[in-house]
């Protein structure tokens, strides 16, 4: 099995059949093209796309539809080709979130969603022109800026181990 370095989780294994493939990368890391999805139980819903090609990138996601349960997109599937999905495949949406100092400003881009088939290993950042959401999305508010509930969110100090996942809530495409 594969090992690979990282500055925030050490040594990782992560079998082929685990990882991730950018084809094209993600906006401004486009050089960086296989990644790992990583839960760590003290840090959920919040998960971690551990980059295989770069032992310093680590982005933090989380499936926006825990955060926004009426959360959409609408792409054509052609923009999914690089994706690869399998007929009946499904497909996990991860949003990267920005963490600052305040805890209060913690946001998702909900505008350029990662959409990944958990068949094929294949994902895609994809750009959503045409849309009421932003990159810079309040974890605390709707899509419309309503206060929505959530799940309290406290930094934590990550923890050593980590292991890959998929998601089960999954927002509709």
């Amino acid at each position: 099995m594969p090992e690979f370095e990282t500055v925030r989780f050490g040594t990782i294994k992560v079998p082929e059949e685990e990882q991730i493939i950018f084809r094209r990368g993600l906006l401004g890391f486009e050089k960086l093209r296989k990644f790992v999805h990583l839960e760590l139980e003290a840090e959920a819903p919040l998960s971690w796309l551990q980059s295989l090609d770069d032992p310093k990138v680590a982005f933090v996601v989380a499936n926006p539809a825990v955060f926004f349960p009426d959360y959409r997109i609408e792409i054509d599937v052609r923009e999914l080709g690089d994706v690869k999905p399998a007929p009946n495949d499904r497909l996990t949406v991860l949003g990267i979130c920005t963490i600052p100092d305040r805890i209060e400003d913690v946001s998702m881009n909900l505008q350029g969603p990662l959409i990944i088939s958990t068949t094929t290993g294949r994902g895609k950042q994809i750009v959503l022109n045409r849309s009421k959401y932003s990159t810079r999305h309040p974890l605390a508010h709707g899509p419309e800026g309503e206060a929505q509930p959530g799940p309290e969110l406290t930094p934590e100090p990550v923890a050593k181990r980590a292991r890959p996942i998929s998601t089960s809530r999954e927002p509709a495409l």
